[in-house]
């Protein structure tokens, strides 16, 4: 009968705080969210967009808010039990620890439900239709229907272009940074410009008069030294859609689901192709027609699977297993299955989150005493700070460098935040 009441009352303030804290974050992602949106799409976003994205974007915001709001109710309602002494006499009264966080356990494994649902399919379709907005700006910047007060383009991958004015499709006293790793690489200044568009080729194009272009060396031998041309016309090619940077984009919009299929039919092909690039690395250059009869089957497999494509046009074929080509397109499909792996497990850890969190939060929360709603939100946003979400950030990289397997990678701040959590439940529970 106590044991009853006493999940029943555990289970009620747990849940009353947690909805009570995942609202008021909640809100403020997706007024911030929103406020930044509406601010950089302005020109051309409609209602119907808002009512469209406004659900994607609270499922997003959804994502981070509920590992955060979980560990915050934990650490404020197991530290409020600590410093009113009722943990204490719960232990006294014969209850076992793991009874008390019973229920705190019970909402974090529904929890890891939803934020799997959110992480695996509702974040890749926000995405995807936040990226849309991207390729409706470039058909409103071409209409040249632009508000007067614009001055900037900011959404066209690595350029930020700046203008005086928009008259009659022409903009005028234009700087264009071209970037490179954030970092400017080519600086154009030109009186004038317009853009055109090649839908088929998906090619926005620059069309410049009479200005000048400042190349910036990022070599640190040459970090002061500078390239600088004056031009009357010229001419500045901007591809939107790259093979190899739509395939990388993509895979951050694919689903869980997606993203199975996409390595199910990869897994069996990647080894071969790894043992097909130390072979061509130690092929010798007047063997290679050899190497390419040897390896005929294969590389026309690969060719289909790269493209995704049935047919396979001659030229296209011929330049594709170029020897400085094909090594270049087996690195590349190696990295994206790395990118598949890292985001697939990513996804699942990230599912894991609430979970994780009430170890974390309930052992936090025992060890500092204190019931303050404030305190306890800053003291359990501190290990996910500094370790949590350091560590996936440090993860992602070293398995885009090949340091650590991608699922390591992806696990490594579950991991660590996870044994950080269940030594200091363990420090709880020998109290």
């Amino acid at each position: 009968m106590f044991y009853n009441i006493l999940q029943r009352y555990t289970f009620k303030e747990l849940l009353k705080s947690f909805l009570m804290t995942v609202i008021i974050l909640t809100g403020i992602f997706f007024l911030v969210g929103s406020l930044q949106m509406i601010r950089k799409y302005s020109t051309y976003i409609t209602f119907l967009d808002i009512i469209v994205l406004s659900p994607l974007m609270m499922g997003n915001a959804l994502a981070f808010t509920i590992p955060m709001s979980m560990l915050a109710t934990t650490t404020l309602f197991y530290g409020r039990m600590a410093q009113e002494r009722e943990f204490l006499i719960l232990r006294v009264a014969g209850i076992h620890s793991k009874k008390i966080f019973q229920s705190a356990f019970c909402i974090g494994g529904f929890l890891c439900i939803i934020c799997f649902y959110l992480n695996a399919e509702l974040m890749p379709l926000a995405s995807r239709k936040q990226s849309e907005l991207k390729y409706k700006a470039i058909e409103v910047l071409l209409n040249a229907t632009f508000s007067s007060q614009e001055t900037s383009i900011t959404y066209i991958p690595n350029l930020l272009i700046r203008y005086k004015s928009l008259e009659n499709g022409f903009f005028q006293n234009l700087i264009i940074h071209h970037l490179d790793n954030k970092k400017i690489q080519n600086e154009i200044l030109a009186t004038s410009g317009r853009l055109t568009y090649d839908k088929r080729r998906s090619l926005l194009t620059f069309h410049l008069k009479d200005g000048i272009i400042t190349h910036f060396s990022n070599s640190i031998r040459d970090e002061n030294k500078e390239n600088r041309f004056t031009f009357q016309e010229f001419t500045l090619p901007i591809p939107l859609d790259s093979k190899q940077k739509k395939d990388v984009m993509k895979v951050k919009y694919k689903s869980f689901h997606d993203l199975m299929v996409w390595m199910d039919t990869w897994k069996e092909f990647i080894p071969k192709l790894r043992v097909l690039l130390q072979e061509i690395e130690q092929e010798e250059d007047g063997h290679w027609e050899d190497f390419l009869e040897r390896n005929n089957d294969v590389l026309k497999k690969y060719f289909k699977m790269y493209y995704a494509d049935k047919s396979s046009p001659k030229k296209k074929f011929e330049k594709f297993i170029e020897k400085e080509s094909l090594i270049d397109n087996i690195k590349y499909s190696c990295t994206v299955w790395n990118d598949h792996q890292w985001r697939w497990h990513n996804r699942i850890a990230m599912g894991l989150a609430p979970l994780l969190v009430v170890f974390l939060g309930s052992s936090l929360g025992l060890l500092i005493h204190h019931s303050n709603r404030l305190f306890a939100f800053g003291v359990s946003a501190l290990p996910v700070m500094l370790i949590y979400y350091p560590l996936q950030m440090l993860g992602e990289s070293l398995t885009d460098n090949y340091i650590l397997s991608p699922w390591l990678g992806a696990w490594l701040g579950t991991i660590v935040t996870g044994i950080l959590g269940i030594v200091l439940l363990g420090i709880v529970y020998r109290k």
